[in-house]
């Protein structure tokens, strides 16, 4: 991959990964 799709790839994995943070924390514990 070229840098500039990494840098891309990066921005978005970080925007996931603090949108999901949040689904996780009101997730049920039991659940899983």
């Amino acid at each position: 991959m070229d840098n500039k799709t990494i840098q891309t790839y990066n921005r978005f994995a970080k925007e996931y990964d603090e949108e999901t943070a949040d689904f996780w924390e009101k997730f049920p514990k039991t659940f899983i």
